[in-house]
């Protein structure tokens, strides 16, 4: 088996950071924002707001309707094109399977 070369860590290195600095840490503050005081003690009280305006409760509803929907759309289509690709041939067949 071959080693990875010097460039394949570079490339690894800089996606990793990027990573870091536009996903995890964004996402970790927000967390950090949502659990904890300003003190930094923990606590739940941010979503009991959140729970108590219905506009905010309407539209946690319509977001979790869109994410169910989408996921079962995408699970049926994307189902349906790997039982396709696998069980017919057809013209380009070949650059999906590779």
């Amino acid at each position: 088996m071959r080693r990875p070369s010097i460039f394949s860590w570079i490339v690894l290195a800089v996606v990793a950071v990027l990573l870091g600095c536009f996903f995890v840490w964004p996402l970790v503050e927000s967390l950090r924002g949502a659990f904890f005081t300003p003190n930094g003690d923990l606590t739940l009280a941010y979503f009991a707001l959140l729970f108590d305006n219905p506009t905010y409760v309407e539209g946690f509803r319509n977001a979790l309707a869109v994410a169910a929907a989408t996921t079962v759309l995408a699970s049926a289509v994307g189902t349906s094109l790997a039982l396709a690709l696998d069980r017919w041939s057809f013209p380009a067949n070949r650059c999906f399977r590779h």
